[in-house]
């Protein structure tokens, strides 16, 4: 006889954002096993006639456990990656729109705007196109 309901136990993680403010505002895009998300960091303009302006960030992680996937800030080996490595800063100010994955020039990439991060090759994901007859 085999049981009707199985008891499964899920892991789960999250990251703390640590900078002042910060917060996640559009969708995160998984692919092979990482995950893509913006945050985006408000800053106080002292001129009142200027538009305060903030700092945006793409945090690129394992799907897995939450670690970091790349390293980003340049500092260390490939294989010893910290929290800072999480995230990489982008050029846009104001809100950033959802990561999207594209492809460019045979190169799998995520851009965010105008911004782009080149990825790993994305194995098992087939391109499907559809047209009328």
């Amino acid at each position: 006889m085999t049981p009707r309901h199985r008891h499964w136990r899920a892991s789960s993680w999250y990251i703390r954002l640590e900078n002042d403010g910060e917060k996640v505002l559009a969708s995160s895009t998984t692919i092979n096993n990482e995950v893509f998300v913006t945050t985006y960091e408000p800053k106080v303009s002292s001129d009142p006639c200027l538009p305060p302006t903030g700092t945006s960030r793409l945090y690129h992680l394992s799907v897995l456990d939450g670690r970091a996937v790349r390293n980003y800030d340049g500092v260390g080996e490939a294989s010893e990656l910290t929290k800072p490595d999480r995230y990489v800063k982008l050029r846009t100010g104001g809100l950033p729109p959802t990561p999207q994955r594209m492809r460019v020039d045979d190169t799998n990439v995520v851009c965010v705007g105008t911004e782009c991060q080149a990825i790993d090759a994305i194995s098992g994901v087939v391109e499907t196109y559809w047209y009328e007859d």
